[in-house]
């Protein structure tokens, strides 16, 4: 049996407008502006539309799924920081942006920080832009991960509160055409690799070491 299409709210409400737009459109015999008003529906659909999750939600504790789609542009070892390494993950607006939760653990942050969006390019977008900070943690395993929006028309959102424990792969927010950076401990060995393509929850980054 098939699983049901689940689309976040603001996806429907948005793909809605857009249908309601393209029947007037069409009304008035401007076929070519309903025609494109349909397109972006089914596109706005695809972006907030919930991926079938190749993972059970209840996975090893240790394992850390991909939360987001897209390419990791960069695996950084750091130094003389709290956290061992950065994961540089970056979406593009052809690319769905429902965030999942990395790992099943407590919720410690969740919080949206509206600004700016500047290409990724400018000084200023690390500074500006509009950002979603999440922050996790079980036990002794705990990682950060932030979800900064380049030149996007759609919020970043976040569905869950801190203090609330999660089962890796729930959906936990919203970010499309964003860079995600993810900071984890130096115990920590990666399966995923540079310049890989990831899916949302369908693939597994790596594990906390013991």
């Amino acid at each position: 049996m098939s699983e049901r299409l689940i689309v976040l709210p603001t996806g429907k409400k948005t793909a809605l407008y857009c249908v309601g737009t393209s029947l007037f459109f069409y009304f008035l015999d401007f076929e070519l502006l309903g025609s494109a008003s349909i397109f972006v529906a089914a596109w706005v659909v695809y972006l907030y539309m919930v991926p079938k999750r190749k993972y059970a939600l209840e996975l090893d504790e240790c394992a850390v799924i991909a939360p987001v789609s897209g390419v990791i542009r960069e695996i950084e070892k750091l130094d003389n920081h709290s956290f061992g390494y950065k994961v540089t993950i970056e979406s593009s607006l052809f690319q769905n942006g429902v965030i999942f939760t990395p790992m099943s653990a407590e919720s410690v942050e969740s919080r949206i920080i509206r600004g700016t969006r500047v290409g990724k390019d400018s000084r200023l977008f690390e500074k500006l832009n509009e950002t979603a900070l999440f922050k996790f943690q079980n036990g002794t395993k705990k990682l950060e991960m932030t979800h900064r929006l380049k030149r996007s028309p759609f919020d970043v959102e976040s569905f869950k509160e801190s203090t609330k424990r999660l089962s890796s792969g729930t959906v936990c927010g919203f970010a499309s055409n964003c860079v995600t950076t993810i900071l984890l401990p130096r115990a920590f060995r990666f399966t995923a690799k540079r310049g890989e393509k990831l899916k949302a929850s369908q693939q597994i980054l790596g594990y906390f070491q013991e």
